[in-house]
Formats: structure tokens, sequence, C-alpha cells
């Protein structure tokens, strides 16, 4: 019980700071130039709590982390929150209800509820759930306190499907699925097993695939990740990346069913293309106009053409596994021809942007999920492509999104 009370008075005190109390400043303790209170005793406990948006998720002044130290733990703390909450709205349907209300549609809490497969929905839960997700920015909020509204925004809609089948909806979910969870309750362990593995082995007993192969519920939600992810990258690959116009033939490595090569021979339909993969897997890929699908193993050779296509392969295996696949593409290519990787880039330590900051989410999401599998900065690639044959030079083409880069090298 002591825990509990202990608990409930933490969070009740990061709700309201200024409740008056011998430790907790009044209303008229004063507040420094960067909206800290402070009293008799010096700056509260709690330091930092009402500018922690501002200051930590914004990223809207540089403080020295000396003095927002408190800040970083909260939100270290809480970063969970966020990924539930928006678990929650796409199990419940949220952004698909507001979507099939059509562009602009406003619903208010209890207008949302009432489309629920629910008789008696709690809607005060509802209401607190969206609240809290518009002041992340995942909808747009409107409409006076007591009725406010909700309605999509730029980033709710990519929780939507559309007509080709682009949501982060799937990847969103696979991120907090339990077996993830349970996954993610073993990172300590990696450090301390006797042998080199993931927390995902350790917390299920077997490695990421092999426990999906035996679990086809996990390897549903998997493969939807992947797919959603996939669609979405490859969107803009093919707007932003004009490296495939003068091409004749491409294969996609480990391209699985097919996805990212369908919407590269839509954009270019000249092209003769391969999809290269297991053969278990490729049996299962669909008829795709322009496409072969052909099965092998990428660590014994790769079919031949003028380039090949990398997506999110490497990021899954150690460095002697990646410069073999390398030197597979390279006796595959003819003179001039080029690797085309699509992967995230790892900023130099220091870098703190966005895009580096959720590079390094992914990098540990990787150590958890396959235990070999890391980002590489772009010092590591240019030495990881000369060590498989390819030139010095390596062209970066930076995207539009902040998980994912066109790395592009020659054969020497």
């Amino acid at each position: 019980m002591a825990e509990a009370t202990g608990l409930v008075h933490c969070l009740s005190s990061l709700i309201n700071v200024s409740t008056p109390s011998p430790q907790l400043p009044t209303m008229t303790d004063a507040a420094d130039d960067r909206g800290r209170i402070h009293n008799d005793n010096g700056f509260h406990p709690l330091v930092g709590v009402h500018d922690l948006h501002v200051s930590t998720y914004g990223g809207q002044r540089s403080v020295p982390v000396e003095e927002r130290g408190v800040e970083v733990v909260w939100d270290l703390m809480f970063g969970f929150v966020g990924s539930f909450a928006m678990r929650a709205a796409v199990l419940l349907g949220v952004p698909e209800i507001l979507g099939r209300e059509g562009p602009g549609a406003a619903l208010s809490a209890l207008e949302i509820a009432k489309r629920l497969p629910c008789e008696k929905p709690n809607v005060a839960a509802l209401a607190r759930i969206l609240k809290y997700l518009a002041a992340k920015d995942m909808f747009n909020e409107s409409g006076p306190e007591e009725e406010l509204r909700y309605s999509l925004n730029a980033a709710s809609r990519y929780l939507v499907g559309d007509e080709a089948g682009k949501s982060m909806a799937p990847l969103a979910l696979f991120q907090v699925h339990p077996d993830m969870i349970d996954a993610f309750k073993s990172l300590n362990e990696v450090v301390l097993a006797k042998k080199s593995c993931s927390a995902f082995e350790i917390a299920k007993g077997k490695p990421i695939f092999a426990y999906a192969q035996q679990h086809p519920e996990f390897s549903k939600t998997v493969n939807n990740a992947m797919a959603s992810s996939t669609k979405i990258t490859m969107e803009t690959v093919v707007k932003h990346y004009k490296g495939f116009k003068d091409l004749n033939s491409i294969v996609d490595v480990g391209g699985g069913l097919g996805t990212a090569l369908s919407q590269i021979v839509l954009a270019y339909p000249h092209l003769m293309a391969i999809n290269f993969d297991l053969p278990h897997v490729v049996a299962d890929a669909p008829t795709i106009p322009g496409v072969q699908h052909v099965g092998g193993n990428m660590f014994e050779s790769v079919p031949h053409a003028d380039a090949i296509f990398v997506q999110n392969v490497f990021v899954d295996w150690d460095e002697e596994s990646c410069i073999k696949i390398l030197q597979n593409c390279h006796k595959a290519l003819p003179e001039g021809g080029k690797v085309i990787i699509v992967e995230p880039i790892l900023e130099p330590s220091g870098s703190k942007g966005l895009a580096e900051r959720l590079a390094m989410d992914a990098d540990l999401v990787l150590l958890t999920s396959t235990g070999e599998g890391r980002l590489r900065t772009h010092k590591q690639w240019k030495k990881r492509l000369e060590a498989a044959g390819f030139r010095p030079r390596v062209n970066i083409v930076s995207l539009p999104l902040p998980n994912a880069s066109v790395i592009e090298a020659y054969i020497s």
C-alpha cells in the first residue's frame, strides 16, 4: 500500500506542481527567466516539468543537460505513454472513424464513441486519450473546452489505410506487440548473456523469425508491419530518387513478396525486374506485372542485373554477413553497375536532431529484436562497401523521411 501511495503522490505532483506544501512552491513563488518555479529552498524538485514540451520534446531551447536533468528522466520514464495511447486509438479504430466522415470532419469524443462496436463505451476515458494525442499533434483539436472536437491531421492520416494499402498502423501495432514488449524487458540481459543473442531470443526462447514461423498471429503482425513500412518508404524513394530511369534491369535482393519492386516497375515499366528471396518466401508472392519471382540464397549468389536494389536487409546482419552479401552483389553486376541500398543512416555521436534520435531508436529495436542487426554511419557504410569491392566514392541521397536514405555505390 505504501508503494501505491507513493506512486499516486508522484503522479499527482507531476500534474499539479503548484499545490501548497512544505516542499512544493505556492502561487506566490517567483519564476526565473526560463519560467521555472523556485522558492526559498531553491528550485522545486520537479523543476522544468512545466516546460517539458518546449525544452525536451520541442527542442526549442538549447539548455545544457545540467539545467534540465529531471526533464530528461521524466521524458524517458514516460516515453511509453504515447506509444500505447496511439495503439489504443488504432485498436479502437478512431483514425478510420474520422476518415470515413470525409475531409475536414471533426467529431466529439461522444460522437466517436457512438461509432464504436460497444454498447456502453467509456466516453470520459476516450476523451482523455484523444486530448493526450491531440497535445502530441496526432489529431487536431477544436471547439470550446466543454465540447472539444477532433479531426485528422497530417500525422493521423498515416494511420488510415488508403486504396494502395499505405498505413503506418500495422507498424505502430508491431512496436508495442506483447511479444516485443517482453523482448524489451530483457534488454539488460543482452549485456550479461554468455553468448551474443537478442533480447527477443532471451525472452521468447527463439530468434524472432524462427519464433514468428511457429506463431501465426505474431508472424502476421511482423509481415504487415514490414509491408506497411515498405509501401510508405518506397513511395518516397520512387518520387525523389531518379537512379532507376537509365537502367534496363534490376534485382531486389531480399525483396519479400515484391512490394518494393511493384512500385518501382509501376513508375519505370521498361525495367526487367527480378524479386529475389528465399524459396518459401517467393512461393507466396503474388503475380506482379513486369516482375519475375526467383528463389535462392543471397549468401550463395545473386541474379545478374544492371543494378541491385536492397532495402532494410543489412540492418539484420553482422558485419561479416553484410560484406558477404555485398560481394555477391558485386559479382552479379556488369561494368558500371551499381547497388542501391535503402536504409537509415546513423549520424555520428553527438547529433541530436529528430532523424538522428529516431535512427537511434531503430538501432535499439534492432538490438532487441535481432541482436546482430544494427544501423551504420556514413563512414561505416563507405568502409563496408570498399571491403566488398565497390568504388571508394559513395553517393548518399537524402529523403524527406526520418528513417531512410538511399546509398548508391558503383563497382570498381
